[in-house]
């Protein structure tokens, strides 16, 4: 009887140490989610500028300016090099839920749990695949982690679906470009892509065929030689281990 009741308590013990884990766990990371969202606010308030606001003598400065839209958004490289160097260029969907900087850093697992300005945060950052040498390459991987807030790449599941808007727009130093998407695919988080094997167009045809079995989501676009393609990946959970990869061509 004695050794029943030590049994029961150890359980209790046990089993309230488990819930206060739980309970804590969940405050941190909702705390983390705050942390980051505060972060990329700020980042925003130094990086972004809109043409309205930067006077007639700044309108040079900002590659990609239309000069009829007296709102378009700019973004100051020379500022967001004062957060952190490893920024190379921003990406905005047209939906409006992405809009972050994107960086390049010496492998893809600091980036996994750092912000921008090098702080540890679950949420992480968008980042470029490391072996990527720039945003002219013609294949890039940019990743990022699905947010239960909706932020960072949580609104790439929308491709799941049957999406409204398609397309993102690109900020670099040298140009402002737009990308839309002509292939959603769901596939093994096992599936290797090293951007560096696919500088021939034969090599990407082998990919954008493979990503054509596994769609969610399918354009029937026909991949020409000259795209430049940008995939967006992140994590999907229909089963273990999956992410989703956003494959988008850049408009000509």
């Amino acid at each position: 009887m004695k050794r029943s009741k030590i049994l029961i308590n150890i359980l209790i013990v046990i089993t309230s140490l488990f819930l206060i884990y739980k309970v804590y766990s969940y405050i941190d990371v909702k705390r983390q989610e705050k942390e980051s969202v505060d972060i990329y606010k700020k980042i925003e308030d130094i990086g972004l500028k809109r043409t309205k606001d930067l006077g007639e003598d700044h309108g040079d400065a900002y590659n990609g300016a239309d000069e009829n839209d007296d709102d378009a958004k700019k973004v100051d490289f020379d500022a967001l090099e004062s957060i952190s160097k490893d920024i190379v260029s921003w990406i905005e969907s047209d939906e409006g839920s992405i809009d972050y900087p994107v960086v390049k850093g010496k492998d893809n697992t600091y980036y996994l749990y750092h912000a921008v300005t090098g702080q540890r945060n679950l949420v992480g950052s968008i980042f470029m695949d490391y072996r990527n040498e720039s945003m002219a390459d013609p294949m890039i991987m940019i990743y990022g982690h699905v947010v239960k807030n909706g932020t960072m790449f949580a609104s790439l599941h929308e491709f799941k679906k049957n999406p409204t808007e398609t397309g993102f727009t690109i900020y670099t130093r040298e140009q402002d470009f737009r990308t839309t998407c002509v292939l959603a695919a769901r596939v093994s988080g096992e599936t290797y892509i090293n951007p560096k094997d696919y500088k021939t167009f034969e090599k990407r045809k082998e990919l954008y065929s493979f990503l054509k079995k596994h769609a969610v989501y399918d354009t029937g676009y026909e991949l020409k030689e000259d795209d430049q393609i940008i995939n967006l990946v992140t994590c999907t959970y229909e089963a273990k281990n999956q992410r989703l990869i956003v494959m988008t061509v850049v408009d000509r």
